[in-house]
């Protein structure tokens, strides 16, 4: 199940740069073959009393052009819920893209 996430409100910004999503040394891919990438994330919520999360955010194709401190944009972001074999859970979190906020805006 994939659940996608209203980012409206919130501001994100890198706090470590575009990495290669590895498991057991390789490079992982998607489905179709296209590279993952993973970029850590600060995500601010708007209201005063919300304080900032730390999230790492999958995406696929090209690896993104970002820069740690860098205001960005999160395009389609959605929470994928998990349990290993072990019985661990987690979530993890994908989009459709992670964009460079630009100038002025």
């Amino acid at each position: 199940m994939k659940l996608k996430l209203d980012v409206s409100d919130v501001t994100f910004v890198v706090s470590l740069a575009p990495v290669a999503k590895e498991y057991d040394g390789k490079h992982q891919t998607d489905k179709d073959g296209s590279l993952k990438w993973t970029t850590e994330l600060i995500a601010l919520g708007t209201a005063e009393d919300e304080g900032a999360s730390v999230v790492k955010v999958v995406t696929v194709g090209e690896k993104p052009n970002l820069t740690k401190s860098a205001p960005v944009t999160v395009v389609d972001l959605e929470a994928v819920p998990w349990v290993s074999k072990q019985g661990t859970l987690g979530t993890a979190f994908r989009a459709a893209a992670i964009h460079p906020v630009k100038a002025g805006k």
